[in-house]
Formats: C-alpha cells, sequence, structure tokens
C-alpha cells in the first residue's frame, strides 16, 4: 500500500507526503501563530481581558517528525468496529473542506499527518492498495474512514 497526504490553502500552495506502507512517522508542517488579547465587558460591572492564540495562515513545509508506528495495524482490534477493506489493486480517496481542528489529523500506515483543517481547510487523503495482499484494511477512530477524524490501516492480509 502506498499514499499520499495533500494539505493545502485558498491560495494554491500545497504540500504533499507519498509514503510506502509503515512509514511510521509523524509528518509536520509549519503554521504562523498570532496572539491577541481580548477585553470586553458582560455588563457595567463585569470587565474582562484574556490571551488567546491563533493559527492565521499556513507558511507551508513537509517534515518528517516522532515515531508513530504503535498505531499501526489496529483496524482488526482497537478500531474494529470503523474498519472497512479494499481489495487489491483499488484506491481510497477523501478530500475534506472543513474547518475542523483535528487533533492528529489524519493517519494511515503509521504516518500522522500534522495537519489541521481550519487554518488550511483542503486536506485530501490518497490511498493506493497494490497486488501483494488480497485484503488491505483501513479504519477511522470514531467513524468509517469516510467521514472519521483520523485514518488508519493495516493489518493487510491474504
Amino acid at each position: 500500500m502506498n499514499g499520499t497526504n495533500h494539505i493545502g490553502n485558498s491560495t494554491t500552495a500545497a504540500s504533499t507526503w507519498n509514503r510506502s506502507a509503515y512509514f511510521g512517522k509523524k509528518v509536520t508542517s509549519e503554521f504562523h501563530y498570532v496572539k491577541y488579547k481580548v477585553t470586553g465587558s458582560g455588563s457595567t460591572y463585569c470587565q474582562y481581558v484574556y490571551w488567546t492564540v491563533r493559527g492565521e495562515r499556513w507558511n507551508t513545509g513537509a517534515g518528517e517528525g516522532a515515531d508513530v508506528s504503535a498505531q499501526d495495524g489496529l483496524c482488526l482490534s482497537t478500531y474494529s468496529s470503523y474498519k472497512v477493506y479494499y481489495a487489491k489493486n483499488t484506491s481510497f480517496y477523501r478530500s475534506t473542506s472543513d474547518a475542523v481542528k483535528f487533533g492528529g489529523a489524519v493517519s494511515f500506515f503509521g504516518f500522522t499527518a500534522g495537519a489541521q483543517s481550519g487554518f488550511s481547510t483542503y486536506v485530501t487523503v490518497n490511498l493506493n492498495f497494490g497486488s501483494g495482499y488480497n485484503y488491505h484494511w483501513i479504519c477511522g477512530n470514531d467513524a468509517k474512514p469516510s467521514t472519521s477524524h483520523r485514518i488508519f490501516a493495516g493489518p493487510n492480509t491474504n
């Protein structure tokens, strides 16, 4: 199995990671954050002040981070209720434009993209399942892969 993860923005900037099965590392990218002071009043007697940090833009970049290979092969155990299988020589593609903050973004074959839809509202995943196995399992962490917040792969079986 191999696949790509794509993160882009409305100005047509994009980074793509093309990795083979069992890559097992987080992928990283760079975002620009700004700290804001928020002040206001809830009533005549109630004033409030607090600080917040917000991601303003995606700076691009495509790096490799921490080892996450412990996430490999969980579709037949931890996430079995959200698993689906793909026969050999098929593929899975998903694109989202939701402004959702994904804690770990998308994970497959042990790789977790450091993307965050909210700074980058265009995130796609494309998995190509080869001919080495009869079945390739993918699963989501909280729903089937078409709508889950994270996507995992494996194990492959004959």
